[in-house]
């Protein structure tokens, strides 16, 4: 919440994870490019991010906690046309 208001924001870190249920505080920030968090996410949840962040360049999904990702999860980061890394 205290990054609310930086809805131009184009990077951000945090060693905090970020889970499904929470991942719709991350969906202002649309001018988003690299996003350094460990995501902890569902199909649903990734597609709300990718929707919502079409100019990332750099994204970090938590291996550990993505077992609910699935193929079909995964596709939707083909929307991303300027993905170049993927963590």
């Amino acid at each position: 919440q205290k990054l609310s208001g930086l809805t131009a924001l184009r990077e951000l870190s945090s060693h905090k994870p970020i889970t499904s249920a929470e991942v719709d505080l991350l969906l202002p920030f649309r001018e988003m490019r690299k996003l350094g968090v460990e995501l902890r996410l569902n199909d649903a949840a990734l597609a709300r991010l990718v929707a919502a962040m079409p100019h990332l360049e750099e994204l970090e999904l938590d291996s550990s906690g993505n077992d609910r990702i699935t193929d079909a999860g995964m596709a939707s980061l083909a929307k991303l046309r300027n993905l170049r890394t993927l963590r």
